[in-house]
């Protein structure tokens, strides 16, 4: 763990408005795997932000999410879900190079 990430988990009060750094220090994933789980419609940002904003997570459903096994489990779920998918593609990819290497 990051000593930022440290730092920030160890405040006394937390911001009502957090990050995806932020957030996915609190439910333990990657910061990049919070657009992964919006898409999924596990948690969604606050308000309506464009593209290139900074999106933002309310503390209180984060937090939620954190102390519900099940909504945990269904988050591992589709992480695991996520890297099998992308790692069987990425195999599938150096077969075909292989492939026509051999050929």
């Amino acid at each position: 763990m990051s000593h930022k990430a440290i730092e920030f988990l160890s405040l006394l009060r937390l911001p009502a408005r957090l990050t995806a750094e932020q957030a996915a220090w609190l439910l333990g994933c990657q910061p990049e795997q919070m657009s992964l789980l919006v898409a999924k419609k596990v948690i969604k940002w606050l308000g309506k932000p464009v593209q290139s904003a900074t999106k933002y997570f309310a503390l209180s459903e984060v937090q939620a999410l954190a102390n519900d096994p099940k909504k945990m489990d269904q988050i591992s779920d589709i992480l695991y879900r996520y890297w099998q998918e992308k790692n069987s593609r990425r195999k599938k990819g150096f077969e075909e190079i292989e492939y026509r290497e051999a050929a």
